[in-house]
């Protein structure tokens, strides 16, 4: 392989050696032989990075390959992908499961996972992980209150202790604009005008608009 990053592309090359597994948005594969460590780099899921309340210090990665013993990862941070050598068996169908976790007043909240399969029957394969991480469901609301460990963390409540049900929302900043009626439609001797323009008169009543681009 040439070194060049791998962004939003499939990359699959036969290589000398076992296994490589290199992740932006996909993990790639390769292989010729019997088991190999290599490393990974894993991106924090974009749900996690825009969690406002999460300590990146807190932050923890636990992988597993085949539902086998798992391995734990911190201290990386939420903007980085995460580099983490990665085990897997060569010619089957393999089982990748990636969970990531906060570490929070000494518990352990499951925040994100995702569980995929690849088969490393050629010497070749590939495996796809894509944005859509589980956040919701048993285990991921350690308090049982109907809102998720990540969604806690998100508006800075805490996922300890069951909420009465009232969340404060900060609504965007916006500015208001007054009404009024304007001409729509085309004059009948414009040139290009079409048969459906027809000048009339449409009226908007005041409303507020964000302050603020959204992306």
């Amino acid at each position: 392989m040439d070194g060049r990053p791998l962004i939003g592309s499939v990359v699959v090359a036969r290589l000398t050696r076992p296994f490589v597994m290199c992740l932006c948005s996909t993990v790639i594969v390769a292989g010729c032989g019997s088991d190999a460590d290599h490393s990974t780099a894993l991106p924090v899921p974009e749900q996690i990075r825009q969690a406002s309340a999460i300590d990146s210090a807190n932050l923890l990665l636990e992988i597993r390959i085949n539902n086998g013993t798992p391995s734990v990862f911190s201290g990386q941070g939420l903007d980085n992908a995460w580099v983490v050598p990665l085990t897997a068996p060569a010619f089957s169908t393999n089982t990748l499961t990636v969970e990531w976790y906060e570490n929070f007043q000494n518990e352990r909240l499951l925040l994100a996972s995702q569980t995929t399969t690849f088969s490393t029957a050629d010497a070749t394969a590939s495996v796809t992980l894509d944005g859509s991480y589980t956040t919701t469901g048993t285990g991921y609301d350690f308090d049982s209150d109907g809102v998720s460990n990540l969604a806690e963390r998100n508006i800075d409540t805490n996922p300890l202790v069951a909420d009465s049900g009232t969340f404060v929302v900060n609504e965007p900043e916006t500015v208001a604009l007054s009404g009024g009626c304007y001409l729509m439609g085309s004059a009948d001797d414009e040139p290009g005008r079409g048969s459906l323009e027809v000048q009339h008169q449409v009226c908007v009543n005041p409303f507020a608009m964000g302050k603020f681009e959204v992306t």
